[in-house]
């Protein structure tokens, strides 16, 4: 769940294209790699390493949810 929450705030953060949205969706797309190579490489079946994932998921959903103008500084 968290990585499919994961996947959609990323494209939507990507399409919006301000600067933090950008730094947001970098957060998110690292959570989204660091856990599959997990799953490539199968090291280790334990939740406490997908817990950036969450974190950074978390993150994007908060970011798109706290909206803004969508103004950038330059464009004023």
């Amino acid at each position: 769940m968290f990585a499919a929450l994961a996947l959609v705030s990323m494209i939507l953060l990507l399409r919006h294209g301000q600067d933090s949205e950008i730094a947001v969706a970098g957060l998110v797309a690292a959570g989204l790699v660091f856990s599959i190579s997990f799953f490539v490489i199968s090291i280790a079946c334990d939740y406490r390493y997908l817990y950036f994932l969450d974190l950074a998921a978390m993150t994007g959903a908060l970011k798109l949810a706290s909206g803004g103008n969508g103004i950038s500084p330059q464009s004023q």
